[in-house]
């Protein structure tokens, strides 16, 4: 082989090498950022995971001071009417945090890939009437009146049926001298 053939075949092997340099930085580049990528939702995931976990460690709160309250209520008072008030308020608090220890340990779940999430329309009316109920007699004892409002749309039937059984009346979640 002349040198000049020599030359020429290392130029070649110098470029090929070259260019498999220039392909596997390519590949480097376009790794490095899907990688950025995928840390930067990562990071987003788990910033709302912290917000969850904050909201919900927050949650207990209300339930378990509607608990005091109605053990304070059936501590005070020897009448049965709020006795029985006092104990379906237990009741239904207690589900309440079942129900919000269960979305926590949900949340282990979820993050593992366990569970998938799936959106679905509620019905408001019961929700609505357990909440009246909760604050139902510290309302009465302040003689005050509740008011439930949608302000994006009229909530009429589910509204009206529960103005009849909760003493519920259209307008605005609100506490007002009657």
């Amino acid at each position: 082989m002349s040198s000049l053939s020599q030359f020429a075949s290392s130029a070649v092997q110098t470029l090929t090498n070259l260019q498999a340099i220039k392909v596997a930085e390519c590949d480097l580049r376009d790794a490095r950022m899907r990688l950025d990528s995928q840390a930067a939702a990562l990071k987003e995931a788990d910033q709302r995971k912290d917000e969850f976990l904050a909201l919900l460690a927050h949650e207990p709160r209300n339930p378990l001071a509607a608990i005091s309250n109605a053990a304070t209520l059936m501590t005070v008072t020897n009448l049965k009417e709020h006795h029985d008030d006092a104990l379906g308020a237990i009741q239904r608090q207690t589900r309440h945090l079942s129900r919000l220890i269960d979305d926590l340990l949900d949340v282990a779940g979820i993050n593992l890939g366990k569970i998938a999430l799936r959106r679905e329309v509620l019905d408001a009316a019961p929700v609505l009437a357990s909440a009246a109920q909760t604050v139902k007699s510290l309302v009465d004892e302040r003689n005050h009146t509740l008011g439930i409002m949608n302000t994006k749309r009229r909530v009429a039937k589910p509204v009206s049926s529960l103005s009849t059984t909760m003493s519920i009346r259209p307008g605005a979640w609100q506490s007002s001298s009657r």
